[in-house]
């Protein structure tokens, strides 16, 4: 498995080059539509706006790329995380906390995992309409592999080995979710 976390030599070049983001059109049969409001700056700012408020769910088969992100999100406040040690795991812990009305806020999906792919889990949790962000996590940042993750469902792509300038930006763009019920009489 690929690490997840490593330390940024002086020279490494900005962190705008390892995110990508992509806004795509809800696919999904669901009538509740994904609204994210963007901040418009980065900032560094003292927005606590995520302190212990985000359930996070984070699909990542190798525990020491679990325990990393774990140690990540911590730092930013972040403690209502749920671990899944694979796709289906994830899959299986998403469509359980939709059925008790307590959904996750945000995904973080490894592409390599045993059992279920990310790729396809995040197929499947879209087609059950899941509708929050899922941000895939993967070492290998090809330009195909990421149209790949998009095409899947996936709202943005964070290259591995991560850093914290590039979580404390996916936190930021995805802290302010508005969901909008469309006919809910249906």
């Amino acid at each position: 498995s690929q690490p997840f976390f490593a330390a940024a030599p002086p020279s490494s070049p900005p962190m705008n080059n390892t995110i990508t983001t992509v806004n795509t059109p809800n696919n999904s049969s669901s009538d509740t539509k994904r609204h994210v409001q963007l901040k418009s700056t980065l900032s560094s700012s003292s927005d606590t706006s995520t302190s212990g408020k985000i359930r996070v769910l984070v699909a990542e088969d190798n525990a020491v790329n679990q325990e990393v992100v774990l140690r990540m999100l911590k730092l930013e406040d972040i403690y209502d995380v749920t671990v899944a040690k694979d796709g289906q795991e994830a899959y299986d812990t998403v469509k359980a906390t939709m059925s008790e009305g307590n959904k996750f806020d945000l995904i973080f999906m490894d592409i390599q995992m045993p059992n279920l792919d990310g790729l396809e889990s995040t197929r499947l949790i879209r087609q059950m309409g899941y509708s929050a962000p899922i941000v895939a996590l993967s070492a290998f940042a090809e330009e195909s592999n990421i149209k790949d993750c998009i095409e899947s469902g996936m709202d943005m792509f964070l290259s591995k080995p991560i850093r914290r300038p590039a979580l404390k930006q996916v936190l930021k763009k995805f802290a302010t979710i508005v969901e909008e019920e469309d006919g809910e009489d249906s």
